[in-house]
């Protein structure tokens, strides 16, 4: 094959992961029910719901805090959390499942 081929496989797969790393943060905020806002009173409640994201992540185990992370911060597949982890991707999975419920859970309890 051509090399131009091989440079616009590499740049779609890029483009790929990009797409995917930045709908993985967009599903981050709807979970948690963050909205984006504008006015300086919703702002404030903006940092609000984020430093209480923040604590509610700093209750989750490292495992569970490095999943999370992997996944919809980094953008990375559950095989590819696996493979940093060095654990199953159905290990991933379940912790990825479990997190969630641990942060929703915290958020309920502590929103106002």
């Amino acid at each position: 094959s051509k090399v131009s081929s091989w440079i616009f496989s590499i740049a779609y797969r890029m483009c790929l992961r990009v797409i995917k790393r930045e709908s993985h943060r967009g599903n981050v905020l709807q979970i948690l029910r963050l909205q984006p806002r504008t006015d300086s009173a919703e702002f404030e409640s903006q940092l609000t719901d984020a430093d209480l994201l923040a604590r509610a992540m700093t209750t989750l185990s490292a495992s569970h805090r490095m999943a999370l992370t992997l996944a919809y911060y980094e953008g990375y597949s559950t095989e590819e959390i696996g493979r940093i982890a060095g654990c199953p991707t159905g290990t991933v999975k379940t912790r990825l499942h479990h997190a969630r419920q641990k942060l929703r859970h915290y958020i309920e309890q502590h929103a106002s």
